[in-house]
C-alpha cells in the first residue's frame, strides 16, 4: 500500500511525498522535485530508528 499522504524534507521544507511502507526488510519515501525530476530513497527498515531521511538539492 503506498501512504500518499506522506511528507518528505527537502532543503528543509515539508514537501507532499509518497511512502511505501508495506515490505518487512525495506522503507521507501519520495517525492516530486519543484523544479522537475523525482527523489526516492529504499532504505532497511532495521536501522529506521537511527536515520533522518531529508533530502537536499545541488545547484
Amino acid at each position: 500500500m503506498v501512504n500518499d499522504q506522506a511528507s518528505v524534507l527537502v532543503n528543509g521544507v515539508g514537501v507532499p511525498g509518497a511512502a511505501v511502507d508495506t515490505y518487512p526488510f525495506v522503507y521507501g519515501i519520495g517525492a516530486e522535485l519543484a523544479g522537475g525530476g523525482v527523489v526516492t530513497a529504499v532504505l532497511p527498515r532495521a536501522e529506521l530508528k537511527r536515520i533522518q531521511i531529508q533530502f537536499t538539492t545541488r545547484r
